[in-house]
């Protein structure tokens, strides 16, 4: 990433990205500019075919830098996002989401107060409804005790080796330094549908995290991916996991069991993936080398076995 001009000190650019109707970049429009924090620049990226949702944010309250990118996806669209802002902090928002109006200055509080944090973090309620809507990270979980009145402890590395093992930061809720921001993309298309993970994951090998343990903000259901399969998508996620191994060879000697499961159940879900698609040949080598390893485990012989039986197309797939 290149910082073509000094960030300025104090002021969170904020990167919304994605495909914008007018109704959600409104209300996401609306919830900035609503912010308690004062020092706040906007850049809205819209993936859309049409400028409707252009029309709506400039004839709002907040004013937006906008860029028009139709068909991007959503590492491109961050990216080129990122690219335009100048703030010494940068938050991500995807359209339609909102956020609590002291969101921005409870993480800058504690950004402040611990100039060793990079990232900042909090729940966020997906979907509508605050009754009936879902946590994310639900409360609960173990890797919340890594965290001392919202800071990471003094190891890093056990909230990075948790975060390995699966995904907990949503984009929507960070906020992060950009001195913190990875050079090279940020986003990684290469590693999508999980560009959010590999982002935060690489954040995290460098620099502490601070987490605000309430929902700071609100996003829509996730829409489906078109531009990545069901076998990409755990693929990729196998992928993730298995560079940062190897990459960090420390991670299986700190928790053998709970990695080697880890990636057990990746291997497991992208050969389930390979089967449903009728592509059980290519399941086989990759079932049969964990089954070797992992021979006691049923699920996975089941899947295994399952890789055998001839591929019957379903009632939508024939002619």
């Amino acid at each position: 990433m290149i910082v073509r001009k000094r960030p300025e000190p104090g002021r969170v650019s904020v990167v919304i990205a994605g495909e914008c109707s007018p109704e959600r970049i409104r209300a996401s429009l609306e919830s900035v500019a609503a912010q308690t924090y004062e020092s706040v620049r906007i850049v809205c990226v819209d993936t859309s075919e049409s400028d409707e949702a252009r029309n709506a944010a400039e004839s709002g309250i907040a004013a937006a830098a906008w860029i028009p990118l139709p068909g991007a996806g959503p590492a491109a669209a961050r990216n080129a996002g990122v690219e335009k802002t100048d703030g010494q902090f940068v938050a991500f928002l995807e359209p339609g989401g909102v956020w609590a109006p002291a969101k921005l200055e409870r993480q800058i509080a504690l950004m402040h107060a611990h100039r060793d944090v990079g990232l900042v973090f909090s729940r966020v309620r997906v979907g509508e409804g605050a009754g009936s809507a879902a946590q994310m990270p639900a409360p609960g979980a173990a890797w919340e005790a890594l965290f001392e009145a919202g800071v990471g402890v003094d190891d890093p590395a056990a909230f990075y080796a948790r975060l390995v093992r699966g995904e907990i930061v949503p984009l929507s809720s960070v906020i992060v330094r950009r001195v913190s921001l990875p050079t090279e993309g940020p986003f990684r298309h290469a590693r999508r549908p999980h560009e959010d993970h590999d982002f935060v994951l690489r954040i995290s090998e460098l620099t502490r995290f601070a987490f605000v343990d309430d929902v700071l903000a609100t996003i829509p259901n996730p829409r489906p991916r078109l531009d990545v399969t069901g076998v990409e998508a755990a693929m990729s996620a196998l992928d993730i996991f298995r560079d940062n191994v190897a990459r960090n060879p420390w991670l299986l000697a700190r928790d053998p069991r709970a990695m080697r499961k880890r990636e057990r159940d990746l291997i497991r879900e992208s050969g389930r993936r390979l089967v449903e698609e009728g592509r059980g040949a290519e399941a086989r080598p990759i079932l049969a080398k964990a089954l070797r390893r992992n021979f006691l485990d049923l699920r996975l012989t089941a899947v295994y076995l399952s890789s055998l039986a001839p591929f019957r197309r379903g009632p939508a797939e024939t002619r």
